[in-house]
């Protein structure tokens, strides 16, 4: 069996992005193959405990190609607006 990668161990599947909602089917999975632990507090709107956002400058790196994204995301916004 082949190691993975250790930067995979910082990945957070059970975490939100606000203003997305996950696929139907991908919280069915979570909800079966990553129990909530006993102690989280659990939401009553959705019945899924929250889970802390990671910090900013995780979300956003600096990579050139993101912040290319970043600016197509933007022009595109701005257009669909001026219609």
């Amino acid at each position: 069996m082949r190691a993975f990668h250790p930067k995979w161990k910082e990945m957070a599947p059970r975490a939100t992005v606000s203003g997305w909602t996950r696929f139907k089917a991908a919280q069915e999975w979570l909800d079966r193959n990553m129990p909530l632990p006993a102690n989280a507090a659990v939401s009553s709107a959705s019945g899924a405990a929250p889970v802390p956002a990671a910090p900013a400058a995780a979300l956003a790196p600096q990579d050139p190609l993101y912040r290319e994204f970043l600016e197509w995301r933007t022009s595109r916004a701005k257009a669909s607006t001026n219609i």
